[in-house]
């Protein structure tokens, strides 16, 4: 849709189900969403207009439950405003859409290990207070991982002739390494997490963390999914390479002065962290080669493919 096409969309929306007239609206594009910038009255707010990921509206919703629960609890992010009706949820033309407050912040510099610390003492909080939250259904413990898994499988088939033969094969062994995690999720420390906990989502203040955005891949699963996730990929997309062992080093250690990691977690470190890499790489395979969404997906695979062999396979201790 063109970005005249969403602002007048935008506009409709924000006037019906807002009540709030004589805006301005910008318009950002995403791969899983649109955003729509709304500013009228001195106030700003976000419009995010989803499109993108097969999640239906109850499981939205529950997203923005999760998001009002961590708020409450004063966790640094925005929870979705009500519409008119009090619905955080909207429909129009076939969109489903919400309304956010405009959160002020700064991005992520890279290479500054002060600012990776205060993220992974956010992230403990998170899954500290979303070990609280009663979910409206209970998934079996390994349900996330097994859904992983089998889209993964799926897009290494559908890719497999657009990726070179050395690449295809890390990702194919990557994939059967991941029985261990597998097997031994239903062990592992469950909570709700953020499910892509990256700088893409954190603002910061200086070293501090202004907010965490974008939960809308927040699920019941094991808390090391989104830890390792975020250790591998969080500086993603906005600097090329991946985190050096000791900028990742210093997001664990933050991580752990909140919420230590138990023996087990220790264990499967290595193993959680192949399995976020093969996630995150076919995901961006899946970008560059069949949605053909970003002409930069070729590059931020290319910058990451060395990974397995740098740091994948190393004890925590020496992240």
């Amino acid at each position: 849709m063109a970005d005249q096409a969403i602002a007048e969309l935008a506009q409709q929306i924000i006037q019906r189900h807002y009540g709030i007239t004589g805006a301005q609206v910008s318009i950002q594009h995403g791969y899983m969403s649109d955003r729509a910038v709304v500013e009228a009255g001195g106030q700003r707010w976000l419009l995010k207009l989803y499109g993108r990921g097969g999640m239906d509206a109850a499981a939205l919703a529950e997203t923005h439950r999760f998001t009002q629960f961590l708020a409450d609890r004063s966790y640094p992010t925005p929870a979705p405003i009500e519409s008119v009706k009090g619905d955080t949820l909207v429909q129009r033309d076939a969109r489903t859409c919400a309304l956010f407050p405009f959160v002020e912040g700064e991005p992520f510099t890279p290479g500054n290990r002060e600012q990776l610390a205060a993220a992974g003492r956010a992230l403990a909080p998170l899954h500290a207070h979303g070990a609280e939250f009663e979910p409206s259904v209970t998934p079996a413990p390994t349900a996330l991982i097994d859904g992983i898994l089998d889209a993964k499988a799926r897009e290494l088939d559908a890719v497999r002739g657009r990726l070179d033969a050395a690449l295809c094969a890390e990702l194919e062994d990557a994939l059967r390494a991941c029985v261990e995690l597998q097997r031994a999720a239903g062990a592992l420390p469950h909570t709700m997490i953020h499910g892509d906990f990256r700088a893409q989502n954190v603002l910061f203040d200086r070293e501090r963390v202004a907010a965490v955005l974008d939960f809308d891949a927040a699920a019941l699963a094991p808390r090391l999914v989104d830890l390792a996730y975020a250790l591998v990929f969080f500086q993603a997309v906005i600097a090329q390479p991946p985190l050096p062992r000791d900028e990742a080093a210093a997001l664990l250690d933050g991580y752990e002065q909140v919420c230590p990691l138990t023996d087990l977690e220790r264990a499967l470190l290595p193993a959680a962290l192949r399995f976020s890499w093969m996630r995150g790489m076919l995901l961006w395979a899946r970008i560059a080669y069949l949605d053909r969404a970003s002409d930069k997906a070729q590059g931020w695979i290319e910058a990451y493919r060395e990974y397995p062999r740098r740091a994948l396979l190393c004890s925590p201790s020496d992240l």
